[in-house]
């Protein structure tokens, strides 16, 4: 009898310990960290949202502590501080906007809440920032010409064209009898610049001597770059290229191209654009890559007048 009354009660003690150990880590604050994606592109923005639930009876006093800077990544936005409390516990909330502008995998740090002297921390989050693709189709805006085949019609919109064609060209050929006698006809000009060629080459050239990647100028690099194509496209072609994006740029001159170099012509342009406007930091052996193909394509372009 005695020996039963030990072990019964040691088993009470048992359960009553464990009964006061899982009370004890349930009125323990808890700290999380979540975000809606933890992969994006170089630029693309991320919503993270750091929660905290408190017992009701533990006073905070310091709460979602974050450094002043976070390396590699920016906070764009920062919600205030919201709370929640359902009578036994206190939901604390808080919500965050970053991107980042350089690639690799970087730590959003952990968040601490200070409550009744101690400091509770949340686990580190991992961000992954991936480079812009360039040469991944989904980036590319040109595509095969797709036709569209031709509305029906009946006759008398036939007609109808037809006869305005005959107006138009009668009007047209009037006028010009009005004002040949009146005007004395300059000179065309001539719809290429023949040295621009030559001119370009040189440019290049000039530009490379100034080794600007490697003094870490890369912005200025591929803004002379770009202009270098755009100018001699310009004299060239006749195509306003200076003052068109990239975007119409390729639309232009895309049917007097070969089938390959609109591709080339595309990337070059991007990744220029990509330097200039989304951070882009292409290394040393991509710059003088690039350089390259810019004499490459000005010379196949240059055969084809």
């Amino acid at each position: 009898m005695n020996k039963k009354f030990k072990i019964g009660f040691i088993l009470q003690v048992l359960v009553f310990w464990s009964f006061i150990h899982t009370a004890s880590s349930q009125s323990q604050p808890a700290v999380n960290v979540t975000a809606n994606r933890n992969k994006v592109l170089l630029g693309e923005q991320i919503e993270v949202k750091v929660q905290a639930t408190v017992p009701a009876e533990i006073p905070v006093t310091d709460i979602f502590k974050l450094p002043d800077t976070i390396p590699h990544l920016e906070i764009l936005q920062r919600s205030l501080i919201d709370s929640v409390s359902d009578g036994s516990s206190k939901l604390y909330s808080q919500s965050f906007v970053i991107t980042g502008f350089d690639s690799g995998s970087w730590v959003f740090p952990a968040v601490t809440l200070k409550a009744k002297n101690k400091t509770y921390r949340s686990q580190p989050l991992e961000i992954t920032i991936v480079p812009v693709q360039l040469k991944d189709s989904t980036y590319h805006d040109i595509r095969e010409i797709i036709e569209v085949p031709p509305p029906k019609t009946d006759w008398w919109t036939w007609i109808a064209a037809v006869a305005s064609a005959i107006i138009l060209c009668l009007l047209a050929w009037l006028w010009w009898k009005s004002r040949r006698q009146k005007q004395t006809t300059a000179p065309e000009e001539p719809k290429h610049y023949a040295g621009a060629l030559e001119e370009a080459l040189q440019q290049l050239k000039a530009l490379e001597r100034e080794s600007l990647p490697e003094k870490a100028e890369l912005k200025r690099y591929y803004s002379e770059l770009s202009g270098i194509v755009r100018t001699y496209i310009q004299k060239r072609f006749g195509v306003k290229a200076l003052q068109l994006t990239t975007g119409e740029l390729l639309v232009d001159l895309y049917s007097s191209l070969k089938k390959e170099q609109p591709g080339k012509l595309a990337e070059l342009l991007r990744i220029a654009d990509a330097v200039k406007f989304a951070r882009f930091r292409p290394d040393t052996e991509q710059c003088r890559t690039d350089i390259r193909n810019a004499e490459i394509i000005i010379k196949e372009m240059d055969t084809l007048i």
